[in-house]
């Protein structure tokens, strides 16, 4: 499945999104970089199908065009926005979401946006202009070969503990702490189940408030064990798929000078506490 996610409307950023593409397949491969529009077989939860298929990417590219803030406004009350749900499953799955802002665009205000998508405007963003192009690329390219070569790195870390291990013993201080939930999903072609995987902080409302972001790591079978939260929205959950227990690690960043905080937490499927 590819790394980069190339996310744009047609009509809003057609011909910047086939530049951009055409230049990071050429620089990481073809297979590396997905723009197609996907496709979902009738009677399939599209939220979800398109959810499963973010999550496979290691970032997620979201072009800014002139019109884009209409685009998005006008389609609100449509269930199928594909553009606009392919943004909040990333920002929601922990995926590395980076704004593209094409030419003169703006970046949109956060009192604009759905509640979905209000993290979406605390992004920082990257301008790519038509006359100063080769050289945008060849800035965002090099952060590209950074930031990805980080995301492998953290994939072939030696795992720490096995997948069905004991879970060790909680060491979460007071008033915050990790919680999960899970719901079977279906069995997968190896016919072990597949369940969906809904983490968060458990914290007071003031709590939650004082926290900038939070970075999970997940068990190094996951292709993107790293993600990264910063929705505060249902205590800054993560949502992932799995099949196997594990222990999950999370860095909470606070918005004051408290230094950040480490949890650990087992994700079992028996109960969600």
């Amino acid at each position: 499945m590819a790394d980069i996610f190339i996310n744009y409307r047609r009509r809003d950023t057609a011909w910047p999104a086939g530049r951009i593409g055409d230049r990071l397949r050429e620089t990481f491969g073809d297979d590396r970089v997905f723009q197609d529009t996907i496709t979902i077989e009738p009677g399939v939860d599209f939220v979800e199908a398109i959810g499963d298929h973010v999550e496979e990417c290691r970032v997620l590219l979201s072009l800014i065009g002139p019109h884009w803030m209409s685009e998005l406004q006008s389609r609100l009350v449509e269930s199928n926005d594909f553009v606009r749900i392919e943004i909040e499953q990333a920002l929601a799955r922990g995926i590395r979401v980076i704004p593209i802002i094409v030419d003169d665009a703006k970046i949109p205000n956060m009192r604009d946006l759905p509640e979905q998508l209000e993290s979406f405007s605390r992004l920082n963003a990257v301008r790519i202009e038509a006359d100063s192009f080769d050289a945008d690329m060849e800035h965002f390219t090099s952060f590209l070969r950074r930031f990805l070569m980080r995301e492998e790195e953290a994939d072939t870390k030696p795992k720490v503990q096995s997948a069905l291990s004991r879970p060790p013993v909680s060491a979460s201080p007071p008033k915050l702490m990790l919680a999960h939930r899970t719901e079977f999903w279906k069995k997968g072609a190896d016919g072990r189940p597949r369940y969906r995987i809904f983490v968060a902080v458990d914290a007071s409302a003031e709590d939650i408030r004082r926290i900038s972001k939070v970075t999970y790591k997940l068990h190094p079978t996951f292709k993107n064990p790293i993600r990264e939260v910063i929705d505060r929205r249902n205590n800054f959950e993560l949502r992932t798929n799995g099949w196997g227990e594990f222990e999950i690690g999370a860095t909470v960043e606070f918005t004051d000078d408290t230094s950040p905080l480490h949890l650990r937490h087992w994700i079992g499927f028996s109960s969600g506490v």
